[in-house]
């Protein structure tokens, strides 16, 4: 609750706010995230990393207020999906980073798209590399009839 409440006092009264690392608020709400992106839209560093509760309505209203977002973190947000990442891809062009390390409800198709739309992406942290990774390790043992 103390999370709830501070972000939106925060919201109120620091409207030019660029970064903000909230992580580890483990009880932090979509109300929260949308209020500070309506009051905040200058944000451009948000971590939300193992801040269980959020939903892809918070992610979506963030990509739609902060369109000049850079930096988005959402380790273990587990409830996210690739709605979320389509509706970053669309409004959030500017995105640099994205982290969805354990977002197991993301799928590669939007992360293709999100590679798409934001030409200036440097960095995508998320568990499917390791499954893709995986996937491309086992096909060149197949390939070389490897038994490891």
């Amino acid at each position: 609750k103390l999370c709830n409440n501070t972000i939106h006092t925060l919201a109120e009264y620091c409207k030019r706010l660029t970064y903000l690392n909230i992580g580890g608020c483990a009880q932090l709400v979509d109300d929260s995230i949308n209020n500070l992106s309506r009051e905040c839209p200058k944000l451009l560093h948000l971590n939300c990393s193992n801040c269980y509760l959020l939903t892809d309505q918070s992610i979506i209203a963030l990509s739609e207020n902060c369109s000049k977002l850079q930096v988005l973190e959402l380790m273990d947000c587990d409830n996210i999906t690739d709605l979320s990442i389509k509706s970053l891809a669309k409004n959030c062009q500017d995105l640099k980073w994205l982290d969805v390390t354990r977002c197991y409800k993301i799928t590669s198709d939007s992360i293709d798209y999100l590679k798409k739309h934001c030409v200036r992406l440097d960095r995508i942290y998320s568990y499917l590399w390791t499954i893709l990774f995986k996937t491309w390790f086992e096909n060149v043992q197949k390939q070389l009839h490897l038994n490891i």
